[in-house]
C-alpha cells in the first residue's frame, strides 16, 4: 500500500473521491483509515460524499454499504456546496438515486450526526 490518502489528481480528486464513485465501501473504509479525508473537494467543490450521491447506479445493498462507510467514518460536511449550490443531498434527489431513499438517508445521518457528540473518528468507526 502506501501512498497519500489526500492526494488529488489534476481534476481534485482524491482516492476517496475514486472509490465513491465506484460505491466501492471497502475502499472508502481502507481510505478513511489510512487517513482521507470527507472534505477534500475538488475542482468542481465536489466532496467524496458528493461524488457517491452522484454515482448511485447499483443496488441499493450496495449503495448503502458505501454511504454507510463514507457517512459514518468520514468527516463529512453535510451542508457543502458544489459550485452551483447544490448539497449531496440535493444531487441524489437530482440524480433519481431516490429509488434506493439514498437522499433521505442521507438527510437521517446527517440529523443523527448533529446530536452525536464528539464525533466519529476513523479509528472508531463501526463499519457495516
Amino acid at each position: 500500500m502506501g501512498g497519500n490518502p489526500r492526494a488529488k489528481d489534476t481534476e481534485g480528486w482524491t482516492p476517496l473521491h475514486r472509490a465513491a464513485a465506484n460505491c466501492h465501501a471497502a475502499s472508502i473504509e481502507a481510505l478513511v483509515h489510512g487517513g482521507a479525508s470527507g472534505r477534500d473537494l475538488d475542482v468542481d467543490r465536489y466532496s467524496p460524499l458528493y461524488v457517491l450521491a452522484m454515482n448511485v447506479s447499483s443496488s441499493a445493498e450496495i449503495a448503502y454499504a458505501a454511504l454507510a462507510a463514507i457517512l459514518r467514518c468520514t468527516d463529512n460536511d453535510f451542508t457543502a456546496k458544489d459550485k452551483h449550490g447544490r448539497t449531496a443531498e440535493a444531487v441524489a434527489r437530482e440524480q433519481g438515486a431516490n429509488k434506493f431513499k439514498f437522499a433521505d438517508k442521507i438527510v437521517e445521518v446527517f440529523a443523527g450526526c448533529l446530536l452525536r457528540l464528539p464525533p466519529l473518528t476513523p479509528s472508531s468507526c463501526c463499519f457495516v
